[in-house]
């Protein structure tokens, strides 16, 4: 009965599977001719691939850049406050002298993609370009507290690029998956 109104009512056709005709990256030619779903669906797994393994990557380089900064971070900050360094009362060129000769890493804004690709310049020992994100930092966050706070954000990143160093890119993808 079901099939009857199913045919009726037109809620169902057929496909044919036989020409299927795709623009894909993978191949030199403009369009390629798929004989099978089946190998349609192995090229995309091909690409899909790929594309987390780019994925993984891009987030890693995130994670130790935040790893970076914040414990570059922890480190000026416990040093300022147990007087190791100073900051106030000091020329700008002897400050990036003391944050360079202490091992500080420059850090700097990204440029977004349509200016050019980001290039690390070398910069003066004497310059504070690339230390911002240290010296405008709040008076109210030089504290013994912050540190703590920054130590605790640490921990979350290191235990975050731990997992995703072990995670392969098709476990990553099982898991948009299964979230999906």
């Amino acid at each position: 009965k079901s099939q009857k109104f199913i045919k009726a009512m037109k809620l169902s056709s057929k496909l044919n599977m036989t020409n299927m005709m795709l623009i894909t990256p993978t191949n030199t030619s403009l369009v390629t001719k798929f004989p099978t779903p089946v190998s349609l669906i192995q090229d995309f797994f091909k690409i899909r691939l790929e594309t987390y393994k780019k994925r993984k990557a891009y987030i890693m380089n995130e994670l130790r850049a935040d790893f970076t900064k914040l414990s570059n971070q922890a480190k000026f900050i416990l040093e300022f406050v147990e007087g190791k360094l100073i900051i106030s009362r000091r020329k700008e060129s002897e400050i990036a002298k003391d944050l360079v000769s202490r091992g500080y890493k420059r850090i700097f804004k990204k440029k977004k993609k349509d200016e050019g690709a980001q290039e690390e310049e070398e910069h003066e020992d004497t310059s504070l370009e690339g230390y911002d994100y240290l010296v405008s930092m709040n008076i109210r966050s030089l504290t013994l507290e912050k540190v703590e706070s920054l130590r605790q954000k640490l921990m979350t990143k290191k235990t975050e690029l731990e997992k995703l160093e072990k995670t392969s890119p098709e476990d990553l993808w099982e898991a948009d998956l299964v979230e999906f």
